[in-house]
Formats: C-alpha cells, sequence, structure tokens
C-alpha cells in the first residue's frame, strides 16, 4: 500500500499522518448535548432545551450558533416567571430558539454583523465593544466553544425574543 494511500485512510479514520511512521489522533468535538450535560452550570438552558423537545435538534442541525445563558441568568427572573414559561411548551420553544442560530458563527465573525437571525425568526444585535460581544445587550462570558457542528457562546443574561 503507498504512503498517500494510507494517509488517506488515516485521513479518513480521523487520524492524520506526522512524520514517518506514526499517526496522531486528532481530538474530536463534542456534540452541543454532550457539552451541555457536562457542564452543571449552564444545567438550567438544558432543561430547557429538553423540555421544549430542542435537544435532539441542536445535534442534528448541520451548522449552529448557540448563545447560552449561564445558570446565574435564571435567577435574575422570579420563580413565578420561570414556572409560567417551563409550563407552556409553545412559550418555552420561543425563548430557547431566540438562542439559536443556524449558522456557525465566530467571536471574529460577529464583529462584523449588526444583527443574526434565530430560530424562532426574530434578530438580535451584536456589539463589539473592544474587549467584549454584546448580544441583544447580554454580555458574552466565554467565546467560541468549539462544537462538532458549531459554535456556543455563554451569556450572562436569558435573551428575550
Amino acid at each position: 500500500m503507498s504512503w498517500r494511500l494510507m494517509n488517506c485512510l488515516l485521513c479518513f479514520m480521523g487520524l492524520s499522518f506526522v512524520g514517518i511512521g506514526f499517526a496522531e489522533q486528532r481530538p474530536v468535538l463534542p456534540l452541543a448535548s454532550e457539552y451541555l450535560q457536562e457542564h452543571a452550570e449552564l444545567s438550567c438552558f438544558t432543561k430547557a432545551l429538553a423540555k421544549s423537545d430542542r435537544l435532539e435538534l441542536i445535534d442534528s442541525l448541520p451548522e449552529l450558533t448557540l448563545f447560552v445563558p449561564h445558570n446565574s441568568a435564571f435567577t435574575k427572573w422570579s420563580q413565578k416567571d420561570l414556572d409560567t414559561i417551563f409550563a407552556h411548551r409553545q412559550m418555552l420553544q420561543t425563548l430557547v430558539d431566540f438562542h439559536i442560530t443556524e449558522s456557525r458563527i465566530t467571536t471574529e465573525e460577529a464583529k462584523d454583523l449588526n444583527a443574526i437571525l434565530m430560530e424562532n425568526g426574530g434578530l438580535v444585535s451584536t456589539e463589539w465593544d473592544g474587549t467584549d460581544l454584546w448580544i441583544n445587550g447580554a454580555r458574552v462570558l466565554v467565546r467560541d466553544i468549539q462544537l462538532q457542528n458549531g459554535m456556543m457562546h455563554i451569556i450572562e443574561t436569558i435573551l428575550e425574543p
């Protein structure tokens, strides 16, 4: 078997040929649902995704960007308001879909945008102040988390449609 054919096979299997005679394993990026379920500080939004039947959706989209509120964002809402939204599936889907867009958007790309079209049809504004990225007035706390099919940014506030 030729080295070229061997390298092609290794690349197909997720390995890359490095140097002569050995291969290096490439890191496997997590699915969005895997990342969310492994990070307790994002559990409130993960519950909202599951209750609104969107957890499977985010893994099935060919490309996406998620703006995920940190758990502390949910403490800014009253328990009564949260209970009301979680009790009404359609309201919850609308809220959750306002945090999903069907394109991969990095911080560098967001700097040049004025707005992003979200899954629910609404627009969110983007602003770069030289240090922080802001989405509809919510500061991005953690930027550019790479996923198998997209990008995730953790935000300080729940985006309201």
